[in-house]
């Protein structure tokens, strides 16, 4: 089912407000936070259709929407088409001899972490050389439920066991929720981008995390250092 216009630009908010604020997102907060001219009742009129759709969903004993897999989706949809062309200037970042594939990747790794709070995971493909960084990303609220951290872990496991699922497309990829095409995943998001570094015949970065992560900043710092990469 088609969206409005304005469905589309109160989707856009409850997904934003929600990733920022960890919270559900009334009708209220959003007519108090973005002003745009339409009253709480209209917001939550047009909430209720969202949900109806499949787009939100209503935590038990909330007032307020968070998105559901379907619409991270739709929001992630028009972030990579904004992002296309949008990158960052990472380069002030790259300190070490970046002729160097296993410095430079570790180097990325951790600049990832950093930027991102995710977990981020880089392959070396032709050495099997794995790097990890960013277990600051079990400090997350949805982390302080401890049975999430063991789903956490065990996805993770079973995500380096099956790397080669992935990879098949050029493009920068995100799966969400239950599109991850492994065991483990319905509760979290996973961003996969494919690389080729100095000598290096095939690499990969990938950020792990819950579903509500910073797809707009994630989506741009992977863009940007694909494109630094092809330029050294």
């Amino acid at each position: 089912m088609e969206l409005t216009k304005r469905q589309s630009q109160i989707l856009n908010w409850i997904v934003k407000d929600y990733i920022n604020f960890v919270k559900p997102i009334s009708s209220e907060f959003i007519e108090k936070k973005h002003k745009i001219g339409i009253s709480s009742p209209m917001i939550r009129i047009e909430m209720q259709r969202l949900t109806e759709k499949g787009y939100v969903e209503k935590p038990h004993a909330s007032a307020g929407r968070v998105p559901t897999d379907k619409g991270y989706r739709f929001f992630v949809d028009r972030v990579m088409e904004r992002m296309r062309e949008k990158t960052i200037d990472i380069g002030e970042w790259i300190k070490e001899e970046i002729e160097d594939a296993i410095k430079l990747t570790h180097l990325l790794t951790k600049y990832l972490a950093e930027e991102t709070k995710a977990l981020t995971l880089s392959y070396l493909k032709e050495k099997e050389i794995l790097f990890k960084e960013g277990w600051d990303v079990l400090k997350e609220p949805e982390f302080e439920d401890k049975s999430l951290v063991s789903k956490f872990l065990k996805f993770l496991v079973e995500f380096e066991n099956k790397i080669d699922v992935f990879g098949k497309e050029k493009e920068i990829e995100v799966f969400i929720g239950k599109e991850i095409p492994i065991r483990g995943g319905k509760d979290f998001s996973l961003i996969f981008s494919k690389f080729y570094l100095p000598d290096e015949k095939e690499s990969f970065f990938a950020l792990l995390g819950p579903k509500r992560m910073n797809y707009s900043k994630n989506i741009s710092l992977l863009n940007s250092l694909k494109k630094f990469l092809e330029k050294i």
